[in-house]
């Protein structure tokens, strides 16, 4: 995140993070945020808040970043989470929002009925998934009011070992923002 400029550009900002990395975590404590939220819908630790990102109990334009890695994947309902997001975000802040997708399925696959463990884990790649993002991944930021795109790891993240912060160095990086304007 160092390249990206984003943590200059946020300096002592407020950061909502769901299901948050350890790694990514202690990387953004380090840098003494004025509010750092760590949520989760089962939290794993005592700091940890209770979140359901499709439901965000917190008021319009709160967060200056929100960082939401393989979430989407696991939601009912990734319209709404997305739409939580934007709500919450402040005007020029930040989504980063790392999910799995395949670049080639035109359109995200997704069971119209829940679907065993089992199955989830054949059509999905992991049982606990409710879909497979497509091409069509960055519609779902854009219809929810985001403008920006997924960039190459490389590109952002060129000295950081993509595993060591929990992100798959294949995937792209999702990097979206809310403009002033919206």
């Amino acid at each position: 995140m160092s390249r990206t400029g984003l943590l200059t550009q946020i300096g002592q900002g407020s950061i909502l993070h769901i299901a948050p990395e350890v790694a990514v975590e202690a990387k953004l404590v380090a840098t003494q945020p004025m509010q750092y939220i760590c949520g989760d819908l089962f939290p794993k630790k005592p700091s940890h808040q209770r979140i359901d990102c499709e439901s965000l109990p917190f008021p319009n334009n709160s967060f200056d970043l929100i960082i939401s890695n393989h979430v989407l994947e696991h939601v009912a309902n990734p319209d709404t989470a997305l739409s939580e997001f934007f709500r919450t975000l402040k005007p020029n802040g930040y989504l980063i929002a790392q999910t799995p997708y395949a670049p080639t399925l035109k359109r995200t696959f997704e069971l119209d009925e829940p679907t065993s463990p089992e199955r989830a884990e054949f059509f999905y790649g992991q049982n606990d998934h409710v879909r497979l993002f497509g091409r069509d991944i960055v519609d779902y930021f854009r219809s929810a009011g985001f403008a920006g795109e997924l960039y190459p790891h490389e590109h952002v993240l060129p000295s950081v070992d993509p595993l060591e912060y929990g992100c798959n160095g294949r995937e792209p990086f999702f990097l979206f923002t809310k403009l002033p304007d919206a």
